[in-house]
């Protein structure tokens, strides 16, 4: 702090450790949570009745898959370290990213519980 009581003062020649895009990979790291948790968990609410109805099942069949696929994101949290470790960030994000998609989109073409079990839940 100096004398004039201004703490805004840059430190001449420091040069921020990510190259000045740290925010930048804040705001991405929050709309990734943003995004895979709001999937994950309000998929319940909004599709339970109307997959219930299309695919002829009671309320704990179709609830299984959404209750599987957040076990699924948390119990592959130490295999995706391993491979962050490994990788790289954007790599396994990019890898992650694109695994996800395909689940979500295979899930549209084929109407079967045991199906929806694997594409959404485990992929």
């Amino acid at each position: 702090m100096t004398s004039d009581g201004n703490t805004n003062n840059r430190v001449p020649g420091a040069i921020a450790p990510d190259g000045g895009w740290g925010w930048i990979i804040v705001f991405a790291s929050f709309m990734i949570h943003f995004i895979m948790d709001g999937i994950t968990y309000s998929m319940g609410d909004v599709f339970l009745r109307p997959m219930m109805y299309n695919l002829n099942k009671t309320r704990g069949p179709v609830s299984t898959i959404f209750g599987i696929l957040p076990a699924i994101t948390q119990a592959t949290g130490p295999i995706a370290t391993i491979f962050t470790n490994r990788y790289g960030y954007r790599r396994v994000t990019i890898v992650g990213a694109c695994l996800a998609a395909a689940g979500f989109l295979a899930s549209y073409f084929w109407m079967n519980l045991w199906f929806y079990y694997f594409a959404i839940g485990i992929v």
